[in-house]
């Protein structure tokens, strides 16, 4: 079940929200101000925010660094103030939407899952992690690759590449493409992205001169294989 974490300190616009997004089949997790909001994120994390601009103990550009800190999560400013400036501003800084009260329901639903969309590299809601071979799970949400009790952190850099990786997994992807859509905003060349590379092979535990999962394509760019369940069955047991 996709989670939501509804933050707004206007309890009545929280206990009218709250019941309608569960009727809709979303587990819904509400708090009045950031620091509960955080608290809840840590104890599980959601795959969406709503939160209103600001709250009594902060805003909604503080609770948007707050949990990048942890991870990547999609956030939704749902709010009072309809100013032109605050949603350009927010949309510019941190907020992947705006919708600003008051609003249809269906069309906050609507956002919220196309939001949701793009955000899922699964296409599966619910689906958390990502099984990579019969060892490895990658958590993109958490910046993480699990290999049964060992975490490994993944910088957002990394978790952006390997995201686009994986949602385009089995394609040669252009060198050009991949700079672009991974360093949009802070111009990047070939070399750091092959030092990038290097170090995701590194992470994933792929042999840099035998590799499984990324593999360059001379004079064109790399392309991501994630190892299939007939190959895992085949492969011998040592």
């Amino acid at each position: 079940m996709l989670r939501l974490l509804l933050v707004d300190g206007d309890d009545a616009h929280r206990n009218d929200l709250a019941p309608r997004l569960r009727h809709d089949g979303f587990f819904v997790a509400c708090a009045a101000g950031t620091s509960e909001a955080l608290e809840l994120a840590r104890r599980s994390w959601p795959h969406l925010v709503l939160t209103e601009l600001t709250v009594a103990d902060g805003s909604a550009a503080r609770l948007a660094n707050e949990l990048n800190h942890q991870g990547d999560v999609p956030l939704i400013v749902v709010s009072k103030n309809g100013e032109s400036s605050a949603r350009v501003d927010a949309l510019n800084r941190f907020a992947d939407d705006f919708v600003t009260r008051p609003y249809c329901y269906d069309e906050l639903v609507a956002r919220v899952r196309r939001v949701l969309r793009r955000a899922l590299v699964t296409g599966r809601p619910g689906a958390d992690q990502i099984e990579l071979d019969e060892n490895r799970r990658i958590d993109l949400n958490r910046r993480e690759i699990r290999e049964g009790d060992r975490v490994t952190r993944l910088t957002p850099t990394e978790a952006r590449l390997l995201r686009l990786f994986l949602l385009n997994a089995g394609q040669v992807l252009p060198t050009d493409l991949i700079l672009q859509r991974v360093w949009s905003e802070a111009p990047a060349g070939a070399n750091t992205l092959w030092e990038y590379v290097r170090r995701l092979r590194i992470k994933l535990g792929d042999d840099a001169r035998r590799p499984r999962f990324i593999t360059s394509t001379r004079g064109i760019g790399y392309r991501f294989t994630r190892v299939s369940s007939v190959e895992r069955r085949e492969r011998p047991r040592r």
